[in-house]
């Protein structure tokens, strides 16, 4: 995992190129975010699995779970529930058992 201190703030690109020519003119920024991003290694995909495994597992230790009563999760998706049942449902058509059928002429 990468500490918050070593990610680039942000910056336009041209900005962060023009710093880095007076830092280190020799350095090539753009082969080094090529080679963070892992589009230059064979088998990216797995490395960026596990790379994203290890933040999940991080999260799973360190913010979650959250900790919340039963009744406020109950109550909560209970009203949700009523919430998207009203939504899902037309609203009742209004009818009227004293209107009279209309006649019909022959053609």
């Amino acid at each position: 995992m990468v500490p918050a201190g070593d990610v680039f703030p942000r910056l336009p690109r041209s900005m962060i190129d023009e710093a880095v020519r007076e830092v280190a003119p020799g350095y090539d920024l753009a082969r080094e975010i090529k080679s963070a991003s892992l589009a230059l290694q064979p088998g990216a995909a797995r490395t960026r699995a596990e790379r994203t495994q290890a933040v999940v597992d991080d999260l799973a230790e360190t913010v979650f779970p959250i900790t919340l009563g039963a009744d406020e999760i109950f109550e909560y998706y209970g009203r949700r529930a009523e919430e998207l049942e009203a939504r899902r449902k037309p609203p009742p058509v209004k009818t009227r058992s004293d209107l009279a059928e209309a006649p019909i002429s022959p053609a």
